[in-house]
């Protein structure tokens, strides 16, 4: 082998031998995070509502709205109806 070849390799040799106490450390809190995340997750089990829990509440809320708004505009036909059989009335 050549001595440039040699120098290449010892090279990438000490910077892989380097990244892993990096990627050691980052990888430990990586890990603390995640098992954190699971205590708190396992803490919160029965809190937890998953997405079609959401996404009815999400539908029956809509419902209701748009229920009142129904009696809403029924109501305000019904006023308008009355206002102008009074503006009938008074004409004659």
């Amino acid at each position: 082998m050549s001595c440039v070849v040699q120098g290449l390799i010892s090279q990438q040799s000490r910077r892989l031998h380097r990244r892993p106490n990096m990627m050691g450390r980052n990888e430990r809190v990586l890990d603390a995070m995640a098992v954190l995340s699971f205590v708190i997750g396992l803490a919160n089990y029965g809190e937890n509502i998953d997405q079609s829990m959401l996404q009815e509440m999400a539908k029956n809320i809509m419902t209701d709205i748009h229920k009142h708004l129904q009696e809403q505009d029924d109501k305000i036909d019904l006023i308008l109806e009355r206002l102008e059989a009074l503006d009938d009335e008074r004409q004659l």
